[in-house]
């Protein structure tokens, strides 16, 4: 399952469940986009120790992270696809 956390609007300010439904709409994303209006997960997962929204991880079906980016930097498709890969055998 691919999630994507919004964890800002587009004028920097904390996301809400609206904000990610148009974020969602804007890009025709066809996987769940949610809302951090609190900062719950930006605390927890956030790159860079919370400085940075980029950060990536793959998580298999025990619910254990088997690979993850979390420098603040981006990601390729190949290589996340490549890390899910390895997370199923």
């Amino acid at each position: 399952m691919v999630l994507n956390i919004l964890t800002q609007d587009a004028s920097g300010d904390d996301a809400q469940e609206d904000d990610a439904a148009r974020f969602r709409d804007r890009y025709d994303l066809t996987w769940h986009v949610l809302a951090d209006p609190d900062g719950a997960w930006m605390a927890e997962w956030g790159a860079n120790g919370g400085s940075s929204q980029h950060s990536y991880a793959v998580v298999d079906g025990d619910g254990v992270i088997t690979w993850r980016r979390a420098d603040g930097g981006g990601t390729t498709v190949t290589e996340v696809n490549a890390a899910v890969e390895a997370s199923e055998r």
